[in-house]
């Protein structure tokens, strides 16, 4: 009764959080196709090389507050006034930080808009640190509407602004001034969500911070793995083509990460429950592989193989360059989905110097790989480097889940055995299909073969999954799962059966 009550309580979970990142996922891609119109790559490569900075200056000092308040064994309301006054702390001095270092930083690329451009990414960063952290009593209760609340406001502000202010000025203050709308909206929304008059208090701190120090180190060498690429773009291949650059960072991001995140986000707090009551963690851990991958897999090589068209029919011809960047990293996003459980399992279990030690060993590797890519090949190169470096990262996240859930890098692969065989399907039919089309000469408009081409590659996808399943023995998983909310429906019960 438990343990269906706690899956009952994340596949609720998973459903706020699915439609927060549904909505968000939609204004996100109505709002990347509107600023790529309006605004050139060099737009969003100085805009990319001033957030590098913020996010890199930031994570020296991040806490994860919102974490150790969930992990801890029993909540006091001295936990959230003393996250509430660590959080202003931080965001001050790392805003006053970031500040004077913009002037050093906008010399170094010889870029004036540095400055004012930094500056204001550390107000930003510092309105952010207003929030409402009482909020993270609804995660520790895997209550999670109030996230749709919060992503929905604050996504609907930010896309209001920046049409507005792109419209009126065509240019990169778009982006920052809705950046600063939607922060400002979220940090307001937080607090009519969950009345709280914070008070400066450290009395508890020392509860918070021994649990983060480590995620905090962690956190650092996560931003510089995920910015060091846009630094070295930027500085070897110039501002420009570290737009093309992260401009398809951004689209290839946006299928696993909307498809995923609902379920990623219920992980830790869940797996945290799990491990307080000593439940069996591990089958946990392998039941979320084996349903991330489900989602991840096809949601990221279904958009690689659409990329081609996609790309210039969304954002225009001048982004055609960034086509091969959103094939290739679209790919290793999609194979990591199959890891994307191991840092919730880490944190859950309070294993985050391991989770440091692991980053930073990726981050050795990746920082060569880039550096000789870029100088080697250009921007494709950068894509390889990154590639590469996926590749390793995911084989250290298999090592770290092997020693936490006591699951063989064999056995993980296994759990998602059917999700990869369908997507291998998946991928060749649809290539067949389109080398079939060319050779008959059958091509029509870009929407429609991006439609045809997208439902052709869902129906096999799925079709190859429910036959794999069936042939396996139909045992439980996620197939068991859907198929059972599918036959309630009495079109597809006939069918299903």
């Amino acid at each position: 009764m438990a343990e269906r009550s706690l899956s009952s309580s994340l596949m609720r979970g998973a459903v706020w959080l699915g439609a927060g990142r549904a909505s968000e996922s939609l204004i996100g891609l109505l709002s990347t196709v509107i600023l790529a119109r309006l605004l050139a790559p060099e737009d969003f490569g100085v805009v990319a090389l001033a957030v590098a900075l913020t996010e890199i200056v930031s994570a020296f000092t991040t806490m994860h507050l919102s974490n150790a308040l969930i992990q801890l064994k029993e909540e006091k309301i001295g936990h959230y006034h003393a996250a509430w006054t660590l959080a202003l702390i931080r965001g001050l001095l790392i805003a006053i930080v970031i500040s004077l270092c913009a002037i050093p930083y906008a010399n170094a690329f010889n870029d004036p808009r540095l400055l004012p451009l930094t500056m204001a990414c550390a107000g930003i960063l510092f309105v952010g640190s207003l929030e409402n952290p009482r909020l993270t009593h609804f995660s520790r209760q895997l209550i999670f509407w109030q996230t749709f609340a919060l992503t929905l406001v604050s996504r609907v502000a930010y896309l209001a602004i920046i049409i507005a202010v792109a419209l009126i000025y065509k240019n990169y203050w778009a982006i920052i001034a809705g950046s600063l709308a939607a922060t400002c909206a979220r940090v307001i929304v937080s607090y009519a969500l969950f009345p709280f008059l914070p008070r400066i208090s450290l009395k508890y701190a020392k509860d918070l911070l021994s649990f983060s120090i480590w995620l905090t180190f962690y956190q650092t060498v996560t931003a510089l793995n995920n910015r060091i690429d846009q630094i070295l773009v930027g500085s070897f291949l110039g501002q420009a083509k570290l737009g093309v650059y992260d401009m398809g960072v951004r689209l290839a991001s946006i299928p696993t990460k909307q498809a995923t995140q609902p379920i990623i986000a219920t992980l830790f707090p869940g797996f945290s429950k799990i491990h307080r009551e000593k439940k069996d963690l591990p089958s946990y851990f392998s039941k979320s592989q084996a349903l991330l991958a489900s989602i991840g897999l096809p949601a990221g090589i279904g958009f690689a193989l659409l990329a081609d068209r996609a790309v210039p029919w969304a954002l225009g011809e001048k982004w055609i360059e960034a086509i091969p960047v959103v094939e290739f990293i679209t790919v290793i996003f999609a194979i990591r989905t199959i890891v994307s459980p191991a840092s919730a399992l880490a944190m859950s279990m309070g294993k985050t110097r391991l989770m440091f030690f692991n980053n930073l060993l990726v981050f050795l590797v990746r920082v060569p790989l880039m550096v000789a890519g870029v100088i080697s090949f250009g921007l494709i190169g950068a894509v390889a480097g990154r590639v590469a470096a996926g590749l390793f990262s995911t084989f250290i996240d298999l090592r770290m889940a092997k020693h936490l859930a006591g699951l063989t890098i064999r056995a993980q692969l296994w759990a998602a055995r059917r999700s990869i065989a369908s997507v291998m399907v998946m991928a060749a039919a649809v290539r067949a299909l389109e080398i079939f089309m060319e050779w008959r000469g059958l091509e029509w408009s870009a929407f429609v073969m991006i439609v045809l081409i997208a439902t052709i590659g869902a129906i096999i996808y799925l079709g190859t999954h429910v036959l794999l399943w069936r042939l396996d023995g139909a045992p439980q998983g996620v197939e068991t799962t859907v198929l059972t909310q599918l036959k309630k429906a009495p079109v597809l019960r006939a069918f299903l059966l």
